[in-house]
């Protein structure tokens, strides 16, 4: 793929090669994770896939076997088997640990800015509000936060419903085939560990209710991160947009600042405002080619284009995530 560096540089066409960018990461770090890879993705990016999902594998191994020490000094007992299925190689599974990367470093970059008062965040607002439904959103996110900064292996219950359910099953069988005998505490505790799982518990469904129930005063602060905290920014990028959650946390952490500014153009964020959002993001990062990109196109960019672009988008990476080999297919 071409990448489209040019004197006729626009706003679609930069921010249309760096979404397409974003599907082509998923494929290098899943090959050099399990290690067939000739492209190589950042060590840290690496490192981070790899430590979370032996994390996760690890978690559900320690719950469906709790009396067991199914790991050794390698890890979780399943992991070689689970590996050379191929099953960890789903994109579905490298995106969403590849989103938490992303998550990890967007946030670290917010909580450096110099104008973050955490109690005075939108989440820690909510939470003394006198509207019940919205106290309650307020505390399941604050709450699911802070479960996830405690440890890697509660991501687990931030999977989707269908992700989890498919590797609980394959860490059963996994650990079956190893013992050499069906197990069926394994298998009660299997279920016991899905039938808890409350999908509108996570982060990203928290965060969702919040933006939905926001008072009226504190919408137009929910498209200023370091004023919304991280998962309500997305979650509000993600409403306006129509992209899902974690499609937009892996196109910010990006290369580039394009894509962001199409989607804060598309929500409706005037230019300066746009621009200081990228600027947390991205800080030295951004390049003088970028913001030339941004002055010229940002305000002249056709809203009717930008939308059809963003749908794209969405299509797009249903379509690979589904059929990996859809990536070919939209670069043709």
């Amino acid at each position: 793929m071409k990448l489209p560096i040019t004197l006729e540089d626009n706003l679609l066409a930069v921010a249309r090669y760096y979404a397409r960018d974003a599907k082509a990461q998923c494929i290098d770090v899943s090959e050099m994770a399990f290690p067939l890879g000739h492209h190589i993705p950042s060590e840290e990016m690496l490192s981070s896939v790899s430590t979370r999902l032996r994390a996760v594998v690890q978690a559900i191994e320690a719950r469906i076997a709790p009396a067991a020490d199914t790991a050794d000094s390698h890890g979780p007992a399943s992991w070689d088997m689970l590996s050379r299925s191929g099953f960890l190689k789903e994109p579905v599974l490298i995106d969403f640990m590849l989103a938490r990367f992303a998550e990890g470093r967007l946030e670290v970059k917010i909580a450096q800015a110099d104008d973050v008062i955490v109690t005075e965040q939108l989440p820690a607002l909510c939470l003394k509000n006198s509207d019940l439904p919205i106290a309650e959103a307020a505390q399941a996110l604050l709450a699911s936060e802070t479960l996830n900064r405690r440890s890697h292996k509660n991501l687990y219950r931030e999977l989707p419903p269908e992700n989890l359910h498919q590797l609980v099953w394959r860490v059963v069988a996994a650990l079956q085939i190893l013992s050499g005998a069906k197990n069926e505490a394994h298998i009660a505790n299997a279920k016991i560990l899905l039938d808890e799982q409350d999908e509108a518990q996570s982060r990203r469904a928290a965060a969702r209710k919040l933006a939905l129930f926001i008072p009226r005063e504190y919408q137009p602060q929910m498209l200023i991160p370091q004023k919304a905290g991280l998962p309500l920014f997305i979650a509000k990028l993600a409403s306006d947009t129509g992209l899902d959650h974690d499609h937009i946390l892996r196109l910010i952490d990006g290369h580039s600042s394009i894509p962001l500014a199409m989607m804060l153009r598309y929500a409706g964020v005037n230019r300066d405002s746009a621009m200081a959002v990228i600027c947390l993001f991205k800080g030295f990062d951004l390049t003088p080619h970028e913001v030339n990109i941004f002055d010229s196109g940002y305000e002249a960019a056709d809203m009717e284009a930008v939308e059809a672009e963003l749908s794209v988008w969405a299509q797009q990476r249903s379509r690979f995530l589904a059929f990996p080999g859809a990536l070919q297919d939209d670069d043709a």
